[in-house]
């Protein structure tokens, strides 16, 4: 198969060039790429490309969408990425999820909109209640899921060892999710349940 495009944007600022191109790799795969060119004095052209392929989109989006949070409650006007970065590991108190914008908090957004308004990440973030100083409730939610590619089956088949390995998971969330996993089984009689033995993954269905 030869690689081909499917649609095309492009836009310019000063010298500065931009194309993106939504395009089908040889392997059957989409992904994006984006162009950028540079014009010199001389009339010549710098280009560089980056290509981001579909099974990254998600945790990109998600990645920046984090990146603007921070920059947005940033209280330096002008800053680079890096400290951003390193106030939001520094900070203590206002780096959870308390000091965000009430609008944007778990719990006043399944207040006032309701819990399917909420994303995933949001939903798992209120089982476990809060996160640690390296990490908010909801950004710890953000590396489990991560962890089993967004596979929210996967992630129910997730032992309480496996659970724990993550930095910020304690007893306590750890039971609170397995927990909501259990209920939802017991919701859903047609959901498998799975028998553990600690510390593994499952080792059987029970029919």
């Amino acid at each position: 198969m030869e690689k081909r495009t499917i649609a095309s944007k492009a836009f310019s600022y000063g010298k500065r060039s931009f194309f993106l191109d939504f395009m089908v790799a040889r392997t059957g795969s989409n992904y994006i790429q984006i162009t950028k060119r540079d014009r010199a004095d001389d009339g010549s052209f710098t280009t560089r490309r980056l290509a981001i392929f579909m099974d990254d989109f998600e945790w990109l989006l998600s990645g920046f969408s984090s990146l603007l949070h921070s920059a947005a409650h940033a209280e330096a006007k002008e800053c680079s990425v890096y400290d951003l970065f390193s106030q939001r590991k520094g900070e203590k108190g206002s780096s959870g999820i308390k000091g965000w914008d009430p609008a944007l908090r778990p719990r006043e957004r399944l207040a006032e909109l309701g819990a399917r308004a909420l994303e995933t990440k949001e939903l798992i973030a209120l089982l476990i209640g809060s996160g640690s100083r390296e990490a908010s409730a909801v950004e710890l939610a953000e590396k489990m899921l991560y962890s089993v590619g967004g596979d929210l089956q996967k992630l129910s088949q997730m032992s309480f060892s496996e659970l724990s390995s993550f930095k910020g998971m304690g007893m306590g969330k750890c039971c609170a999710v397995l927990s909501a996993i259990e209920l939802s089984r017991r919701i859903n009689p047609t959901v498998p349940k799975f028998t553990f033995q600690k510390g593994k993954r499952p080792i059987g269905v029970i029919k």
